[in-house]
């Protein structure tokens, strides 16, 4: 009895083995996949070549083929550059180091940035964008992502 046993579990392990090899060789979709829940900048990203200080008042205005944005700064830089608007500050301590235009994609955009009525960084940036699957191929959470800077 006990030899009928041990040839059950050791034709069970080759059987395992085998269906392990083929499934490696010739791929399993959805075996062993895992996704994992990682976030991502899906949008533009403008980075400015010098930080801006803070304790001022800056307008950001952007102008783009997604449409016209303006966001305004108080001294503490919180005002409606919150994404509310369509334009997310990116801070780096208390300064100004870039701003995010989430979930819009534009090719090019026309940047001006105003302290007190004065035009303090001014330019047109062109933006190319990559897909990013962070979570994994075939996964949910993809972005589009494009970069310049100002």
């Amino acid at each position: 009895m006990r030899s009928i046993v041990v040839f059950a579990r050791t034709l069970l392990r080759f059987h395992w083995l085998t269906m392990g090899a083929l499934q490696a060789l010739i791929g399993c979709p959805g075996c062993g996949q895992s996704c994992t829940e990682q976030g991502c900048i899906d949008g533009a990203r403008v980075r400015l070549n010098e930080p801006l200080p803070n304790g001022s008042s800056y307008v950001f205005q952007v102008s783009s083929d997604s449409g016209e944005l303006t966001c305004t700064t108080q001294g503490t830089l919180a005002g409606t550059c919150d994404g509310t608007r369509g334009i997310a500050l990116e801070m780096s301590g208390s300064s100004v180091v870039g701003f995010l235009l989430p979930g819009l994609h534009p090719k090019s955009a026309a940047v001006t940035i105003l302290q007190v009525a004065e035009v303090v960084r001014q330019g047109t940036v062109s933006l190319a964008y990559q897909s990013l699957q962070p979570n994994g191929t075939g996964c949910p959470g993809e972005c589009n992502y494009g970069e310049a800077n100002l």
